[in-house]
């Protein structure tokens, strides 16, 4: 079967490549920030979309461990790492469709499971809420600013991720980089 020379060279430096968003995502952790505004969400969109089975789930995981190794781990670890589990599904399922709609969706559907799924962790964990029905409204209330962080965050390390991807794909075949070109996804 014949590739086209991006899917070859793909093939050769996605190790490579997995390694940079590694290093870039466990960075991002440590460096100051606005509370989640970090790539990871965006991370493990664009690996669930570009990357084989194998690298899709070790790239977001990489990431969290290494730094949680440093941070520390919680309870509610398990629940962050599933919410980035839910974001390389979104990632995956983004693979048919070459409109960035599907991508910022996917973006922002991520980000709202990321909230549903950690601040449940959060409310079934500790003895920061009540365990009732109010305990758990006043957990989703009090997170809505962190959620605000996220969602930008996830948004704009989407665009600047997905983006940098395209701009290289399109350069790398060679063919000129025009706003339509820009806008198909590959």
């Amino acid at each position: 079967m014949n590739q086209d020379p991006i899917s070859k060279q793909w093939e050769k430096s996605e190790l490579i490549f997995a390694l940079a968003l590694i290093i870039i995502g466990v960075s991002a952790r440590f460096l100051p920030h606005l509370p989640n505004f970090v790539p990871i969400t965006a991370i493990a969109l664009f690996s669930g979309r570009y990357f084989s089975k194998k690298f899709s789930l070790a790239i977001p995981l990489s990431i969290m461990i290494i730094s949680d190794f440093l941070l520390g781990f919680s309870i509610v670890t398990l629940f962050v790492y599933f919410g980035f589990l839910v974001a390389i599904i979104f990632g995956y399922l983004s693979r048919r469709s070459h409109r960035w709609q599907m991508i910022f969706g996917s973006a922002i559907a991520s980000s709202l499971f990321f909230y549903l799924i950690t601040n449940f962790g959060v409310y079934i964990s500790g003895n920061w809420y009540p365990h009732t029905a109010q305990g758990l409204v006043d957990c989703y209330l009090m997170a809505i600013p962190f959620f605000r962080f996220s969602l930008f965050g996830d948004l704009f390390y989407t665009t600047v991720i997905f983006g940098a991807y395209q701009f290289f794909t399109i350069y790398s075949r060679g063919k000129e980089i025009s706003r339509e070109a820009l806008l198909v996804i590959k």
